[in-house]
C-alpha cells in the first residue's frame, strides 16, 4: 500500500500489523461479506486495522488470513459434530432394524420418533 497511515486501531500499533494492508472493499471481497461487516469486525477487534490520515480503514492481510484459519477450524468442528449426529442416528436406525427385522421401517420410525 502506498501513502501514509495513521495508527488508530483496536489498541495495537502499526508495527503490530505486519504484512500488506488492504482496503475494506478488498477485505470484503476476500471474506465474501459486506464492507459494513468488515468495519464492524474491525471495531469489535476481530480484524486488525489502521486508519489512513483521511480516516479510511486499512485491514492487515495477515489478520484476514488468521481469521480465515480460525473460521476454517470452526467449520471443520461443526462438520464433525454434524457427522457424529448422523452416525448416531444411523446406528439407532440399524439397531431398530436388528430388533424388528419384519416391521416396516416407516412404522418403526413413527413409533420411536426418529
Amino acid at each position: 500500500m502506498q501513502g501514509r497511515v495513521a495508527v488508530g486501531n483496536c489498541g495495537s500499533d502499526q508495527r503490530a500489523i505486519q504484512g500488506r494492508l488492504i482496503s475494506v472493499g478488498e477485505a470484503s471481497k476476500i471474506l465474501a461479506v459486506s464492507g459494513e461487516t468488515i468495519r464492524n469486525w474491525c471495531d469489535a477487534g476481530e480484524l486488525e486495522f489502521v486508519r489512513t490520515f483521511g480516516g479510511h480503514r486499512r485491514v492487515g492481510l495477515r489478520s484476514i488470513k488468521l481469521w480465515l484459519g480460525e473460521e476454517q477450524a470452526r467449520l471443520e468442528e461443526e462438520e464433525k459434530r454434524i457427522e457424529d449426529e448422523r452416525n448416531y442416528e444411523r446406528t439407532r436406525l440399524w439397531r431398530l432394524r436388528q430388533r424388528h427385522p419384519h416391521e416396516d421401517i416407516n412404522k418403526l420410525l413413527t413409533i420411536y420418533s426418529i
